[in-house]
């Protein structure tokens, strides 16, 4: 919301969605589903238009409640 109310859009945002209670591939496509609703909401983009805007970082290798990622 600050940015919009400033005028400014970001070309891209990234999400972690590991650690803190994510609990696998699931947890992150929630998240990253979630985060999708909150762009277009701030924004009034499209689905579409959202995900184009949107990343995550993954985690390579062991994260700290144990899971791996490749």
């Amino acid at each position: 919301n600050e940015a919009k109310a400033q005028g400014f859009t970001p070309d891209n945002f990234s999400i972690m969605p590991f650690d803190g209670g994510f609990n696998g591939a699931a947890s992150q496509t929630a998240a990253l589903t979630a985060f999708n609703g909150v762009l277009r909401s701030t924004f009034g983009w499209s689905e579409a238009t959202a995900y184009a805007h949107e990343g995550f970082s993954g985690m390579n290798g062991r994260s700290d409640t144990g899971e791996y990622f490749n």
